[in-house]
C-alpha cells in the first residue's frame, strides 16, 4: 500500500511548528529584563559603597631651587685676577671664590697708615705739650688763653687721630673685599665673568656668581585659577577639610620616589593674568644632595580631605542622554539604574554628591549583560578591582 502526503496532513505539520518558533521568539524578548528559565543568571563585579574619608591629592610638575640662594657681586671695582673656586662644588660660608687685583687698594691701606703715623708723632707731641701746660697752668706761669691754645691743639690732634685711623680702616675693608667671598653656604654655580675682566661695582657686571644653599630646597609650581576656585568651593560648602599643613611628596628621575616628605610653603595669592595661574612653593630635606636646582619633578600635594563621602569607580559610571547612573544591586539580587550627580573627579573614581546614600551595592563589572530589573548573581570585587585613590582634578 502506497502513502502520499496530503496538503491537511502538510498543515498540521508545519502549523505546531510555527507556533513555537513563535512562542520562542517570544520568550527571547523577555528575556532582556529578566531571565527566562532556563537560561543562566548573568554574574557581575559589585562593590559596597560605604561613607569613609578620602584624601584629594593633586599632582603638578615644578622644578627645583634653593631655598636660599645668594647673588656674589664685587663691591670692589678692578681686574678680576682669579676664580678660586671650582664650579658646581660646595663652598662654606665666607669661602674666597674670587679675586681682583689688590694692588690700588692696597696703596690706599699704606697711604692711609701713613697718615695714621703722622698724625699719631702731631697727637704724641700734643699731648706732651698738654702735660707739661697743666702745672704751670696751676701756678699760673701761663695765661688761661695759653692753656686753652694747648689744649686745643691736642684735641685737634686727637680727633685727627680718629679720622686717619677710621680712613685706615675703611681702606683695609676695601682692600678686603678684593677676596670675594661666598655670602652663604651652597653650591657655588658657573662664573659669569671670566679672569682678566675688568670689573664695576654696583654694574650688572658685578654679578661673579650665584650660591645655592640645598640643605633644604623649595619646589616651585604653577596652579591654576580653575583648581583654586574648585577647592574652596569644596572648602566652603563643607564637603572637605584641610589641614594646618598640607604634606607634599616628589617623585624624580621619571618613577623613582624621593624619600622625604615635604610640606607646602607658599602660595602667591596672585593670579597671573597672562597665564591664569598662581605660583606656589613646597619644602623639603635635601640631606642626600639628591635634588639639584633646575631639576624637573612630579609634585604631589595632599591638599584636603573629603569627610564621609561617597565615591565610586570611574568605570562603574554610565553616561546617557539622562546624565550619569550606576547600577544598584539590591538585597534580592535585582538591578535598578539610579541617576547620580558628580562632586569632584578623582584619581580612578568619582565623588558622589547625590543619587546614592551609602552602603548600596554598585556594578563594578558587568554592566553590559545587565538590565532594569534582571535579577543577577552578585559577587563581591576584591580590592585589586576596587582600588580607591584621591588624587584628582575635582
Amino acid at each position: 500500500m502506497k502513502c502520499f502526503w496530503r496538503p491537511q496532513n502538510l498543515w498540521a505539520v508545519w502549523v505546531p511548528g510555527l507556533l513555537c518558533l513563535l512562542l520562542a521568539g517570544c520568550s527571547s524578548d523577555n528575556g532582556s529584563a529578566q531571565s527566562g528559565p532556563g537560561r543562566p543568571l548573568p554574574q557581575v563585579l559589585v562593590e559596597r559603597i560605604m561613607r569613609r574619608d578620602i584624601p584629594y591629592t593633586q599632582t603638578f610638575v615644578g622644578h627645583v631651587e634653593g631655598q636660599h640662594s645668594a647673588e656674589v657681586h664685587a663691591q670692589v671695582s678692578g681686574i678680576l685676577q682669579k676664580r678660586v673656586y671650582k664650579e658646581g662644588e660646595s663652598v662654606a660660608k665666607g669661602q674666597v671664590l674670587f679675586e681682583i687685583d689688590p694692588a690700588p687698594y692696597q696703596a690706599q691701606v699704606d697711604q692711609a697708615l701713613g697718615r695714621v703715623n703722622s698724625v699719631r708723632a702731631r697727637l704724641a707731641n700734643a699731648q706732651r705739650d698738654m702735660e707739661r701746660a697743666i702745672p704751670l697752668a696751676r701756678r699760673n706761669s701761663i695765661s688761661q688763653r695759653e692753656k686753652d691754645m694747648v689744649q686745643a691743639a691736642f684735641d685737634a690732634a686727637r680727633a685727627e687721630m680718629e679720622e686717619a685711623q677710621a680712613a685706615l680702616r675703611a681702606a683695609r675693608i676695601q682692600l678686603d673685599l678684593t677676596r670675594v667671598r661666598a655670602p652663604i653656604a651652597g653650591f657655588a654655580s658657573m662664573a659669569l665673568r671670566t679672569e682678566g675682566s675688568l670689573i664695576t661695582a654696583g654694574a650688572p657686571n658685578s654679578l661673579l656668581t650665584t650660591v645655592n644653599n640645598m640643605d633644604t630646597v623649595q619646589v616651585v609650581f604653577s596652579v591654576s585659577d580653575s583648581l583654586v576656585r574648585r577647592i574652596k568651593g569644596h572648602l566652603n560648602r563643607n564637603r572637605a577639610t584641610m589641614g594646618k599643613t598640607v604634606a607634599a611628596t616628589l617623585v624624580i628621575d621619571g618613577d623613582h620616589p624621593y624619600p622625604h616628605e615635604g610640606t607646602l610653603a607658599f602660595g602667591n595669592p596672585v593670579i597671573n593674568r597672562d597665564t591664569g595661574s598662581m605660583i606656589g612653593k613646597a619644602l623639603f630635606p635635601n640631606p642626600d644632595r639628591e635634588l639639584l636646582p633646575g631639576q624637573v619633578v612630579r609634585l604631589n600635594l595632599h591638599l584636603m580631605t573629603f569627610r564621609n563621602a561617597l565615591a565610586v569607580p570611574q568605570h562603574a559610571v554610565l553616561q546617557t542622554d539622562q546624565g550619569s547612573m550606576v547600577a544598584v544591586v539590591d538585597e534580592e539580587d535585582r538591578v535598578s539604574f539610579r541617576p547620580i550627580s558628580v562632586a569632584a573627579i578623582l584619581d580612578r573614581e568619582f565623588l558622589i554628591d547625590t543619587g546614592l546614600t551609602g552602603n548600596e551595592r554598585v556594578v563594578v563589572e558587568g554592566v553590559n549583560k545587565i538590565a532594569p530589573g534582571m535579577k543577577v548573581i552578585p559577587h563581591a570585587a576584591d580590592n585589586g578591582t576596587a582600588s580607591h585613590h584621591g588624587a584628582g582634578k575635582g
